[in-house]
C-alpha cells in the first residue's frame, strides 16, 4: 500500500484507519509494475557489481608462432592484485623467453580470441585494447569459453632489409649534401683564379696617370738598350 500510495500519488494518510476496496484488474497491474520495478533495481545492482569486481585472475592459452613453426599451446593461470597492460605484457615476455630464448616485447605481436574462434584475432598492443580485452575476457568466461593469446614473432629478415634500405638512403643523402657543398667552393676557386689572371694584365683604361708615365719610361729604356748577344730588348731593363 505504501509503495502504491507513493508511486501513484494517492496522497492517502495511511497512519489513520480507512476503508477501501481494490479492483482485481488494478491490483494485478500494480503487482506487475512492482515486479518490473524490482527487476530494474536488481539489474542495476548487477551492473554495478560487475563494474566493481575487477579481473584478478587470468586463465589463458598462449600460442607462439615463430615463422612457420607453431609451438603447442601453453596453459597458464596468472593472478594479479590490480592487473594492468604492462603486467600482462611482462608475464608473456617471460613465458616466450623461456620457450624460444631471450625475447623482448618489441619482437612480436599480440592478439587474442576465443579458443574456438577462427581468424587472426584482435590486436592487443596498448592500454586501450587491453581494456577491451578484459571486457571480452569476462564475456568469454561467463559463457564457459577459453581465451587464447597468440604471440606472432616478427620476421627479422624483413626488419634487417628495412634497416639496410634506410642506411643506404641515409648515405645517399649525405653524399648529395657533400656534393652540393663542394660545388660552390669549386666555382669560387675558378672565379678567384680568373680574377688573378685579369690583375696580371691590366687594361690601359684602368691605369692612372702615374702608372701610364712609368709604362712609357720602361718602353723607352727597352728600346734604347738592346742585348746584342740575344737581340732581346728585355735583358737590361
Amino acid at each position: 500500500m505504501k509503495k502504491s500510495n507513493l508511486k501513484f500519488g494517492y496522497e492517502v494518510n495511511l497512519a489513520t484507519s480507512f476503508y477501501c476496496s481494490l479492483c482485481t484488474a488494478c491490483n494485478s497491474k500494480i503487482s506487475r509494475e512492482n515486479n518490473k520495478f524490482g527487476k530494474e533495481i536488481k539489474k542495476e545492482k548487477d551492473i554495478i557489481k560487475s563494474e566493481v569486481n575487477q579481473v584478478t585472475e587470468l586463465q589463458l592459452r598462449i600460442s607462439i608462432k615463430n615463422g612457420k613453426e607453431i609451438l603447442p599451446s601453453i596453459l597458464v593461470n596468472w593472478s594479479f592484485d590490480d592487473i594492468k597492460y604492462n603486467d600482462l605484457s611482462t608475464k608473456i615476455e617471460q613465458l616466450v623467453s623461456e620457450h624460444i630464448g631471450l625475447t623482448f616485447s618489441n619482437e612480436y605481436f599480440l592478439a587474442y580470441k576465443g579458443s574456438s574462434e577462427v581468424g587472426a584475432g584482435t590486436l592487443l598492443d596498448n592500454e586501450i585494447t587491453f581494456e577491451e580485452f578484459l571486457k571480452d575476457y569476462k564475456r568469454y568466461i561467463s559463457n564457459n569459453k577459453k581465451v587464447m593469446i597468440i604471440v606472432t614473432m616478427k620476421d627479422k629478415k624483413k626488419d634487417k632489409k628495412k634497416r639496410e634500405y634506410k642506411d643506404d638512403n641515409l648515405e645517399l643523402e649525405v653524399t648529395s649534401e657533400e656534393t652540393e657543398e663542394e660545388a660552390p667552393k669549386s666555382k669560387s676557386v675558378k672565379t678567384k683564379k680568373k680574377g688573378t689572371a685579369m690583375n696580371r694584365v691590366p687594361k690601359e683604361s684602368k691605369l692612372d696617370e702615374k702608372e701610364k708615365m712609368i709604362g712609357e719610361i720602361m718602353m723607352q729604356l727597352k728600346d734604347k738598350y738592346v742585348c746584342n748577344h740575344y737581340n732581346h730588348k728585355h735583358c737590361f731593363a
